[in-house]
């Protein structure tokens, strides 16, 4: 009989046990819920900044797209017989000359900006003209490029000359009587 009072007493705090766990998971349970419901409202912004990741990444390929038409625009621009004319007169203006020097150089450029033109130096003044000068004591010819170099100051006249970019024909005595423009 001890036996059967153990058993019915193990039967009674086992149902008791049974009820306390039954209760107890129903009270948890509903913490539970509660818990949930704020782990999705976070879940949600996770899902907000995937969109905001993607918006980035367009982001990304734009300044790219913009580069592209700065090289286009880094192409070189295609030199006119004005624009190089109008460079050489502008670095030759102010040049100082000689009083006692009397010359005229005519100078034909070739090229892409082939034309021609005279620099006159006459009683301590400089005149750099558009025309064709005939009767010039000294002719020179050369390149568009090389005129650009020199107007930009990255070539002088003498070295030009001596690596053959600049051909002198005339009177070389008078040109050189020029030294400033000689440089």
């Amino acid at each position: 009989m001890a036996q059967a009072k153990t058993t019915k007493a193990n039967e009674v705090k086992a149902a008791e046990v049974k009820k306390e766990e039954v209760k107890a998971p129903e009270k948890k349970a509903a913490p539970a819920k509660k818990a949930a419901a704020p782990a999705k409202k976070a879940a949600a912004p996770a899902k907000k900044a995937a969109p905001a990741k993607k918006a980035a990444a367009p982001a990304k390929k734009a300044p790219a797209k913009k580069a592209a038409p700065a090289k286009k625009a880094a192409a070189p621009k295609e030199v006119t017989y004005n624009d190089v004319f109008t460079a050489v007169a502008k670095k030759l203006k102010g040049t100082a000359v000689d009083k006692n020097s009397d010359v005229s150089i005519q100078v034909t450029i070739s090229g892409s900006a082939s034309g021609q033109f005279y620099i006159k130096a006459e009683n301590g003044k400089l005149a750099v003209e558009p025309y064709d000068y005939k009767g010039a004591d000294v002719e020179l010819n050369t390149s568009t490029e090389t005129l650009v170099k020199f107007a930009e100051g990255k070539v002088g006249l003498l070295a030009a000359i001596m690596s053959g970019e600049v051909v002198v024909y005339g009177n070389v005595g008078k040109a050189l009587a020029l030294k400033n423009l000689i440089k």
